[in-house]
């Protein structure tokens, strides 16, 4: 079982429509995907239906020893599951912002997950916090979403920081590649940036796909599903969706062999 992560050093990089979006299209091509919401903010679940905003998930599994199984949420997409991150009250997140920082309550989903999924998929909580350290020590792969920006470009560095130190404790996790998004080709500035970043890494390092800003992502969300099932008309943006994962896959990230059915029909049961 892989254990993958998208995570970004700054918000307003589209960091969980980016995990929802790779996540369906795995599962599209035949993995088993659990896509777990990390994010004490709930961003996939508030990216979806109301069923998926009032389930149960992490919250209860660490606070009120649900089971996992109980927690998990079904999709059309048979091969698609989520694992939301559930309400808590303040006093109860700040107790597991302090128990988390180790990564032992990441790696409790993990060891309790059924043996059901070839890929577990986190969508990490911007920035740094004990929270999105715990998560980080327990995968293997951190995807990196950019927005071409000064900024994002700026902060980017701590990220290749960050996970080499976490390494250097005993962690496994690597850098699996930047992943540019809300891309604007007709603005000059943002091939300016582009030019540095590609100057400061190596080859591999930057995916090619560049997932571009569109309206389409509102309009979506708004409708409480995916880019690819919002209409039955295919969108240019969903099929550079694609291309980026099987980039992804390409570049071996993903090494298990597919599961063998895959039909996607509409998200959420």
């Amino acid at each position: 079982m892989k254990k993958l992560a998208v995570y970004s050093p700054k918000g307003g990089s589209g960091s969980t429509t980016l995990a929802l979006h790779i996540a369906y299209e795995l599962a599209h091509r035949g993995y088993r995907i659990l896509l777990v919401d990390a994010d004490p903010q709930g961003g996939v679940a508030a990216s979806l239906q109301e069923k998926v905003r009032s389930s149960k998930g992490l919250c209860d599994v660490f606070l009120r020893d649900n089971a996992i199984e109980a927690c998990l949420i079904k999709t059309r997409q048979p091969l698609l599951s989520l694992l939301p991150f559930g309400a808590c009250s303040t006093a109860e997140l700040q107790q597991l912002m302090s128990d988390a920082a180790d990564g032992w309550l990441f790696q409790r989903v993990l060891d309790e997950l059924p043996d059901a999924f070839d890929i577990v998929l986190f969508d990490v909580p911007s920035g740094v916090s004990p929270w999105s350290l715990g998560v980080l020590r327990v995968v293997e792969q951190v995807f990196v979403p950019l927005v071409v920006e000064p900024m994002a470009l700026r902060v980017f560095p701590q990220v290749l920081s960050l996970l080499a130190g976490l390494r250097s404790e005993g962690s496994l996790v690597e850098f699996a590649g930047a992943i540019l998004t809300m891309w604007r080709s007709e603005q000059p500035y943002t091939w300016t940036l582009l030019k540095e970043l590609r100057a400061s890494l190596p080859s591999q390092a930057l995916l090619q796909a560049m997932v571009p800003w569109d309206p389409l992502f509102v309009q979506s969300q708004m409708a409480g599903t995916l880019l690819g099932l919002y209409s039955r008309e295919p969108s240019p943006t969903q099929g550079i969706l694609g291309q980026l994962v099987d980039e992804i896959l390409r570049l071996g990230f993903v090494a298990e062999e597919a599961a063998d059915e895959s039909e996607p029909i509409s998200l959420v049961v």
